[in-house]
């Protein structure tokens, strides 16, 4: 006797996944929220602790900046093959909570680091917690839809992300400090109240995340139940092999050391650009953080409105030549930054919002590429592996990025970004060529 499948729910025209109810979609959207905000507050308000605590100079801020990196993504790289078999073993949920445990503390004794050396040790310790949400959010955003409607999925998630991180990392959080002085707080005590109302909220995040969060129906293979260093093996073993076999897969996973690095090192030297040309021209720690948020809030802004369109387009094209084509248009808005002459005009603000939609281009199609052509059982390991990619190449990229930054200007980071773009692309279709043809290159 044949049972009927019943309905997929859906959330206007998103298809759900078979057993995933709409409040499941609201729930992880706010704990995916909150955590994205908890990471993304530290760099911008890092040169500010670096001045005001520290009292690193300036001309040293770059490669400071550039270790700190290494030091969190480090720690990244150590783990997250790790936390992507267990998304795929214990699950999704208790990696996102022990993700923001490690955040909470982590910005609760940030603001009272006393030497580089402390501070290479918190960002260690964030690096090893933001595995915990890249295995567990990540690996939700491709369970919880259809794979018909997961370009619209993803931007209906990034687009929330981008406006709630817009409003509280871009706005309000980095007006807080200059708020209190105004009202005769001092300098680091501002800096310290910023730090703690983000912790609360990831209190509040982390309550929600225990009580109410749910795991996504998912495939799994016979061995999903017992962690340990075999079944880390055998994920790894089965990724490698699907590579393999699916050339353009591979291609994919590939393009994260590109990827992962253009929003990484953006997201580290925006601020500390910014922060390092205003304290040239005598402007304020405090007022100077308005600025980096109100750039970092350009960025992410092309986020909540270019989706819209990108996830449209995700679903009705080749997701591999619309990555390809993000990687040419990141180029191109890296390079733009050589026009910039005043960090505090216009002119920055539009170049941030063209390199977030570029990045967003490059999000939603490599994130819309593995989610269709990674096995199911083997997403989250797929993740893993995706991230460690590109972790290694953030570590590289950042320490370079930071000797660059010292020596050569403020903007250098981010035009070795745009020749990396260029030449990668320019690799990518050779071995595209050289695997499937010219047809099949241009079909891309």
């Amino acid at each position: 006797m044949q049972t009927e499948t019943p309905p997929l729910n859906r959330i206007g025209p998103i298809q759900l996944a078979a057993g995933v109810k709409p409040w499941h979609v609201g729930v992880f959207m706010v704990v995916m929220t909150i955590t994205s905000c908890l990471i993304g507050f530290v760099t911008v308000v890092q040169p500010y602790l670096l001045t005001e605590v520290l009292h690193v100079p300036v001309s040293q801020q770059g490669r400071v900046t550039g270790f700190l990196n290494t030091a969190q993504y480090g720690a990244v790289a150590l783990f997250v093959v790790i936390a992507g078999s267990l998304a795929d073993t214990i699950g999704r949920k208790p990696m996102l909570i022990m993700a923001i445990i490690g955040l909470i503390v982590t910005l609760t004794t940030l603001p009272f680091a006393s030497s580089i050396m402390a501070l290479y040790a918190l960002r260690f310790l964030m690096g090893a917690s933001t595995t915990g949400h890249i295995a567990g959010t990540t690996t939700m955003m491709v369970d919880l839809p259809a794979n018909a409607t997961r370009g619209k999925f993803l931007t209906l998630m990034l687009v929330v992300q981008a406006v709630v991180q817009s409003a509280l990392v871009g706005w309000l959080l980095p007006h807080t400090p200059a708020f209190l002085v105004a009202h005769g707080v001092d300098r680091i005590t501002a800096l310290r109240c910023s730090l703690w109302i983000l912790a609360g909220i990831g209190v509040v995040g982390l309550t929600i995340a225990v009580l109410f969060l749910r795991e996504p129906p998912r495939q799994v293979g016979p061995e999903a139940r017992s962690f340990g260093l075999k079944s880390l093996i055998r994920t790894s073993r089965e990724v490698l092999a699907h590579s393999r076999v699916d050339p353009v897969f591979g291609l994919i996973i590939l393009t994260a050391f590109v990827i992962r690095s253009d929003f990484f090192v953006t997201q580290s030297f925006m601020s500390v650009w910014v922060m390092g040309a205003s304290r040239l021209e005598g402007i304020a720690s405090p007022q100077a953080l308005k600025t980096v948020g109100l750039c970092s809030m350009s960025w992410t802004m092309a986020s909540a409105g270019s989706p819209l369109v990108l996830g449209f387009i995700a679903d009705r094209v080749s997701r591999v030549g619309m990555l390809l084509g993000s990687l040419v248009v990141a180029a191109l808005a890296f390079s733009s930054t050589l026009l910039v002459h005043d960090v505090r005009g216009p002119l920055i603000l539009v170049i941030f919002f063209g390199i977030g939609v570029a990045e967003m281009a490059q999000t939603i199609s490599s994130s819309a590429a593995l989610g269709e052509r990674a096995p199911a059982s083997l997403r989250g390991s797929t993740i893993g592996f995706f991230t460690l990619m590109g972790t290694i190449s953030v570590v590289v990229i950042s320490y370079l990025s930071g000797i660059l930054f010292d020596r050569l200007g403020f903007v250098a980071p981010f035009l070795f970004l745009a020749a990396l773009n260029l030449l990668f692309v320019a690799v990518a279709v050779v071995l595209l060529r050289a695997k499937f043809g010219s047809a099949a290159v241009q079909s891309t």
